[in-house]
């Protein structure tokens, strides 16, 4: 691979359509071709080895062939273990150079309805008064990476009509050419195409 420097490994990807694993699961799904976008999903254990290797992450789309890369690594060994979640400072850098500081996180329980992953702004206001700690404010147990109104979010998880624990990704809030996509949609399938990648 050649984006953003190469060397990276793929350890997620989504067509963006409904009835896919989220970003913290743990059902291997690996016959798709993840740089084509088609689902394709690591172990649990898988991630949080080659997560303690790295010490950077990406994530990709296919709409418009950007991305966003951020200075920590997506998971740690916590994601093998039951009812966790975690918090990262990182600095986020977009395909075009812009940069920001922000939070990175994930939780894999209390996902029903999404909030498995997420890319956040700098703590703030959320909606109903409420501020965010580390780049979410917990505000729910069906979503617990999931801003309240899906606000400060440069990447969100949120698929709430069945509330089965599947994913679909969209983007809140721009930073450089990595555009906002959906203000706060929760709707089964029709997220972004894209994958997570570690080096």
């Amino acid at each position: 691979m050649e984006t953003s420097g190469g060397g990276w490994t793929i350890l997620y990807a989504t067509s963006g359509g409904d009835n896919q694993q989220p970003m913290t699961g743990d059902v291997e799904v690996l016959g798709g071709n993840p740089l084509a976008y088609q689902p394709y999903n690591h172990s649990r254990a898988f991630k949080a080895l080659l997560s303690g290797l790295g010490g950077e992450g990406l994530i990709r789309r296919s709409s418009g062939d950007v991305w966003i890369r951020f200075d920590h690594a997506p998971f740690d060994d916590q994601l093998t273990m039951a009812n966790k979640h975690a918090h990262y400072p990182v600095k986020l850098t977009a395909k075009d150079g812009t940069t920001a500081d922000g939070f990175t996180g994930w939780a894999n329980s209390n996902i029903a309805g999404g909030g498995d992953f997420n890319v956040s702004l700098v703590d703030g206001m959320s909606c109903n008064n409420t501020n965010t700690a580390n780049g979410v404010d917990h505000h729910s147990t069906q979503y617990y990476h999931l801003n309240c109104g899906c606000t400060r979010h440069y990447l969100y998880s949120y698929s709430n009509g069945a509330a089965d624990s599947d994913a679909s990704y969209k983007v809140n809030t721009g930073l450089g050419n990595w555009t906002a996509t959906a203000t706060c949609a929760s709707t089964e399938g029709g997220g972004l195409a894209l994958y997570l990648a570690v080096r």
